[in-house]
């Protein structure tokens, strides 16, 4: 079926959405990269800086990762039973999955030492003077093997799964977003937002077709009634409108 192209040119926003592209320019993908890899190095140092279990909840966190990794299947929560993973046993599973399987062949026997807790920690209140340490052994250096070495793959797992968080936000925004049209494209944008029409010629159906093509688009102004004939000058502000009995002559 042949199709009719419409007689009218394009307008500024048309012409706009067909010269803008919607994949990444260049220097976008450059700053969305600038972007990832700066969370990624940070997320990194900020997990080999930080001594292990000293975030919040991490200690009941890798508690629930040890048990799946041993083979244990889900924790079970009972009432009035204080275990290793406390709150954390009621969590989603498929985090605590992935990396329980991740690191099912890592020796967690040393996990006893290294999580020995601080018995004068002052957890939750930052203005009040005291040992911030949640465990006790948080200043020594502690290499990465065993229960410290399962800790961080934990950490390291979240971390990409941050980074995908903030991709797939990025691919989500620009999905929600207008294209922006692009310099030079004809768009509202070359004339301080005016909207664009087409030449009179064409609206007439006749004139010169030549003329009208090569002919730029003009800022639309509403035509105004002569005064004396009914229009808003006559009639403050009202539109005149024929009467009723021309629309049947």
């Amino acid at each position: 079926m042949a199709t009719t192209e419409s007689p009218y040119p394009q307008t500024g926003y048309e012409q706009a959405a067909l010269h803008t592209d919607r994949r990444a320019t260049l220097g976008e993908r450059q700053r969305l990269a600038v972007l990832l890899l700066g969370f990624l190095l940070l997320g990194f140092w900020f997990s080999m800086a930080t001594p292990p279990f000293e975030t919040p909840d991490e200690l009941f966190h890798y508690a629930f990762v040890r048990h799946i990794a041993q083979g244990n299947g889900l924790p079970v929560q009972e009432p009035n039973v204080t275990a290793p993973w406390a709150q954390e046993g009621s969590q989603a599973p498929l985090y605590y999955l992935l990396v329980g399987w991740l690191t099912r062949g890592i020796d967690h026997r040393d996990f006893g030492a290294l999580s020995v807790r601080n018995p004068r920690a002052n957890i939750g209140d930052p203005l009040f003077p005291g040992n911030k340490n949640f465990m006790l052994y948080s200043a020594a250096d502690h290499p990465l093997v065993g229960a410290n070495l399962a800790l961080h793959i934990g950490r390291w797992v979240s971390l990409v799964l941050g980074l995908v968080t903030l991709w797939c936000t990025y691919l989500t925004v620009r999905l929600a977003t207008p294209p922006q049209p692009s310099p030079g494209s004809g768009g509202s944008g070359d004339r301080g937002g005016e909207p664009l029409v087409p030449p009179p010629a064409w609206e007439r159906g006749g004139g010169d077709k030549k003329l009208a093509a090569t002919t730029p688009p003009q800022p639309f102004t509403p035509p105004q009634p002569a005064p004396g004939r009914g229009g808003s000058s006559d009639r403050g502000g009202a539109m005149a409108v024929p009467p009723p009995g021309w629309g049947r002559v």
